[in-house]
């Protein structure tokens, strides 16, 4: 803790979701509190409410009663009992708030020292814009182990991403982030892309836990596969490596039966025949490979606003 009181304003976006379990939403909020009004002058906290238990709400509203805060408040996702889902409340939680730097908090889950909270933030002081707090390896689950292998495998990413349990980001990264594309369908790989200059912390996880993830696994693997699809070139390579496998089965197919027709007595227009659905097969994945690279183009013209990305501008 720094003795001294930061003079810039921050927010705190909290995701609250349809897993998030009572008791938690009240401590989380309440370590989030304790943290912002021992080291900042001027600090709001933004819970998004998107299909919320009643108890958690309820948990949140006793914490400000008993605190008397005005700089809490509930942005409310127009789901019902169906949730729009983590990044897209989390991008209208960072759109309402006003701070200069915003804490994102994807989860009620906490394994870390609050302390890492102000270490996040003073890290920006050292001329990042975004600090994301990576989860320790061990704490990371299989299936997001192996998304990141492919993701960072085909991504042309600046750096590597990970499973994270929150960030801090400057006002100009998002302003930045607004110019870069229409929509924002996964936050990371978005702020990643974006050209701003970004850091990462590492830290001990705690033996006590407490919160859950809050994002289905149903969830995550629609955003796994919009990620994969939006900022990588999977698809087109996976089919080029199909159109090479079944060019050479082809082609080998071809072969025998040229060997068969004039060293052997096959059926009557066998031959033709399997040369024909031979040359059919081979021109399918050909146009299945240049279909892909049209669709990959299109859809990054249509996602992206800029076509290039200047991380910075310096006088000589």
């Amino acid at each position: 803790m720094i003795s001294e009181k930061e003079s810039n304003f921050v927010s705190a976006v909290i995701y609250l979701g349809s897993k998030t379990q009572t008791q938690c939403a009240g401590k989380f909020i309440n370590m989030i509190y304790e943290v912002l009004s021992a080291n900042f002058q001027d600090y709001e906290i933004i819970c998004v409410n998107d299909s919320a238990s009643g108890e958690a709400l309820n948990e949140i509203e006793d914490f400000n009663h008993s605190k008397k805060l005005s700089a809490l408040s509930i942005v409310n996702m127009a789901g019902g009992k169906f949730p729009q889902g983590l990044e897209e409340s989390m991008t209208a939680g960072a759109e309402a708030a006003t701070g200069d730097y915003i804490f994102e908090f994807d989860s009620t889950y906490v394994d870390y020292d609050k302390g890492v909270i102000m270490q996040a933030y003073n890290k920006m002081s050292e001329g990042f814009d975004i600090v994301s707090v990576n989860a320790p390896k061990e704490k990371i689950k299989f299936s997001s182990r192996l998304f990141y292998a492919v993701y960072n495998k085909f991504s042309r990413t600046p750096r590597e991403l990970t499973t994270e349990r929150f960030r801090v980001i400057s006002r100009r990264a998002l302003n930045r982030i607004e110019s870069y594309s229409k929509i924002i369908p996964y936050r990371k790989a978005v702020y990643a892309f974006s050209g701003v200059k970004s850091a990462s912390i590492n830290y001990e996880a705690l033996k006590d836990s407490q919160g859950s993830v809050q994002d289905s696994d149903g969830e995550r693997f629609n955003t796994a596969g919009d990620a994969i699809v939006l900022f990588t070139n999977t698809a087109y390579k996976l089919s080029l490596l199909f159109s090479a496998i079944m060019a050479f089965i082809m082609f080998a197919f071809g072969l025998y039966v040229v060997f068969a027709y004039f060293t052997r007595s096959p059926v009557e227009g066998w031959a033709p025949m399997m040369g024909m659905i031979c040359l059919g097969f081979l021109a399918v994945f050909i146009l299945q490979t240049m279909i892909f690279k049209y669709l990959e183009l299109i859809l990054r013209i249509e996602f992206r606003k800029q076509r290039y990305i200047v991380t910075s501008i310096e006088r000589v």
